[in-house]
């Protein structure tokens, strides 16, 4: 394993890892997958809701903790396929504050990356119509 830092002061340190430890240490399809990864949403969707204001320094340690599962969580169930809307949106409004909380921090790319997957996450619950005239804005 390696670690890299992408240029820029507000990049988050990566760890590269060479692709056969990479693919054996990956655990192996689970049916109980969606449940778990479901049930991993319930907590941060009532941490998100309890965070009033994210940007005040009373709350960035319980984030600092919870910033990154809210955006692994949110990728897994956007992942799978039989992952409900309302499960979704859940993950989504977490991860969401999960950027908030990155972006009072100062790694505004991290938090800029982190808003296109709320965003993308969100668009899933719009009706066909709406999703695509929003993408072609967002284009812009």
């Amino acid at each position: 394993m390696t670690w890299h830092s992408a240029a820029g002061l507000d990049a988050l340190p990566v760890a590269r890892l060479h692709p056969l430890v990479r693919d054996t240490s990956r655990p192996a399809p689970d049916p109980d997958l969606l449940a778990v990864t479901e049930l991993a949403a319930r907590p941060l969707k009532a941490a998100a809701e309890a965070a009033e204001e994210i940007e005040d320094p009373p709350t960035w340690s319980a984030w600092q903790r919870l910033a990154p599962h809210a955006a692994v969580v949110l990728n897994s169930l956007s992942a799978l396929p039989d992952s409900s809307d309302e499960t979704i949106g859940a993950a989504a409004g977490a991860a969401y504050t999960a950027a908030r909380y990155r972006a009072s921090q100062g790694p505004y790319a991290a938090a800029a990356a982190e808003y296109g997957e709320v965003f993308t996450a969100r668009l899933r619950d719009l009706v066909p119509a709406t999703r695509s005239h929003w993408s072609v804005r967002c284009q812009k």
